[in-house]
């Protein structure tokens, strides 16, 4: 996505949701992919993928949210349920250092994160500090709720020891989805890169499932 892998971010006036979600429909439509498609999302990228969704209805027949920000609310150290734009910057990193202090996700996540993220911070340390200020204050209620009108197949997958993404939040996200499908894993907020073979699994049993026409009855 724009700003990572040595790639230039988005223009100043296009950074938000909204602005990563109409450069996945543009890259869509580049890549000749008229749609309707299946959507995953993890984490920040969950995020992109409701308000891809939201803005582009006819690119997206079903949503994946993997460990997905969107949600309106956390909960602090001491349990107090809170808006999510509340959550203080620190508290995210804090949350993501211990969620890879489990042995065997600090042997398989961080040759990713020495390999991927230190040189993406190393070149473009605005842009990320931009996208975790993004994610640390999505709330994506409203886009949530229209999607659950208009009936869209939505799958939200949540690794039970997540740090990073609570389950307050996680709570939050479903609230809005009357139908939404939930799968839990084990893990923390890496889990998919710890273990790509469940995820793997999840997520081919998941495409597996068949998709209603949703659109007939919007």
């Amino acid at each position: 996505m724009p700003g990572f892998g040595g790639t230039a971010e988005l223009p100043p006036e296009e950074h938000s949701l909204r602005g990563y979600a109409e450069w996945v429909a543009a890259f869509a439509k580049e890549v000749g992919l008229d749609g309707p498609v299946d959507v995953v999302g993890h984490s920040f990228g969950g995020g992109v993928a409701i308000r891809t969704a939201h803005d582009f209805p006819e690119l997206v027949g079903r949503l994946i949210l993997v460990n997905s920000i969107g949600g309106s609310a956390w909960s602090d150290g001491r349990g107090m349920l809170k808006a999510i734009g509340e959550r203080p910057l620190w508290d995210w990193g804090l949350h993501l250092q211990t969620d890879l202090l489990p042995t065997r996700q600090l042997t398989r996540v961080l040759p990713v994160i020495l390999r991927d993220a230190v040189p993406n911070l190393m070149r473009h340390p605005g842009a990320i500090w931009r996208v975790a200020n993004l994610a640390r204050t999505a709330d994506l209620t409203l886009e949530l709720a229209e999607l659950n009108r208009r009936g869209l197949p939505v799958t939200i997958i949540w690794s039970k020891h997540d740090n990073v993404i609570p389950a307050a939040t996680l709570l939050s996200l479903r609230a809005g989805l009357d139908d939404a499908q939930l799968i839990t894993v084990p893990g923390g907020h890496g889990w998919l890169l710890s273990n790509p073979h469940l995820f793997g699994e999840v997520i081919t049993n998941v495409l597996a499932l068949p998709v209603p026409d949703f659109r007939r009855s919007s």
